[in-house]
């Protein structure tokens, strides 16, 4: 089954975005693994040895009392993680062997992230996966409306549209996209899809878009925000705006573009090294 990882510190705050995942997980059938970390102090050997033993075991109650529902139970579709390090150094590591499908964070901590320019070795990789951003308050609602940030339903990544018309299917979601447009004009055209999901395209002047954006989804009731590589710029804009905070609005952050050139350049020395290797084996 396809998994979605949630690294957590297993906070308050972290707590509401875990549940919210929790459920978003169970509706889209997939799992969700809870990863938490632990860190022993530098000390002796016997001393480190007992003290990390009761750090994981007290490490390992933490995240069963975390990931508790309401009826005092783990949910079948959730994973517990519990790794010794740090915890940015493991979630490297998962989203490196391409593991999950997805990563989850709340929008807080995903903000932080956003804006960091200290530790891009860990912001890069990240990047690479689809990454779920869970509002601060609000239960997860089916989406009867999906907002597709800055991208031509037309030109966008088929392996992307392809996933945002398998989320509408699952959810019987409309899809909007909405897009900037440099010429400051105005479009909008709707198409029927299949199943009464309708298909909206919709293109504003850009610098105006995110005001325009707000008012727009309060009038649709639109219920997840998806971005793409081309939508990034107005990401920021759009996670800093309390209106947007207060709609409690799951966005999926997919950059894409980071993936495809990540592959590209496996693809390119993979043929170089089979290429070098021929020329070894013709020599000799």
């Amino acid at each position: 089954m396809s998994q979605i990882l949630f690294p957590s510190d297993l906070s308050q705050t972290s707590r509401k975005a875990f549940q919210f995942a929790e459920a978003f997980a169970k509706a889209i059938q997939f799992d969700l693994t809870l990863l938490y970390t632990y860190h022993a102090e530098e000390t002796y050997y016997l001393k480190r040895l007992l003290w990390s033993s009761r750090l994981k075991k007290f490490a390992w109650n933490k995240m069963l009392i975390f990931a508790r529902t309401k009826e005092k139970e783990v949910p079948n579709h959730v994973k517990l993680r519990l790794r010794k390090g740090k915890l940015n150094e493991h979630i490297n590591q998962a989203v490196r062997r391409k593991a999950y499908k997805m990563v989850a964070y709340d929008m807080d901590k995903f903000n932080q992230l956003f804006y960091n320019q200290d530790d891009q070795s860990f912001v890069k990789p990240l990047f690479r996966n689809p990454i779920l951003l869970s509002p601060k308050n609000g239960p997860f609602i089916a989406p009867r409306n999906i907002l597709v940030l800055d991208e031509d339903y037309e030109s966008i990544n088929k392996k992307i549209q392809q996933e945002i018309l398998g989320l509408s299917l699952k959810f019987k979601a409309n899809i909007h996209y909405v897009k900037a447009n440099e010429q400051d004009e105005w479009n909008f055209k709707t198409e029927h899809l299949s199943r009464g999901i309708n298909l909206v395209q919709k293109s504003v002047p850009a610098d105006i878009l995110v005001s325009t954006l707000l008012s727009y989804m309060l009038e649709k009731s639109i219920g997840m925000v998806l971005v793409g590589s081309k939508g990034r710029p107005f990401l920021g804009e759009l996670l800093d705006s309390q209106m947007f905070i207060n709609l409690n609005i799951p966005v999926i952050y997919h950059h894409y573009k980071e993936r495809v050139k990540e592959e590209k350049s496996l693809k390119i020395k993979n043929i170089l090294s089979r290429d070098l290797s021929g020329d070894v084996l013709r020599v000799g």
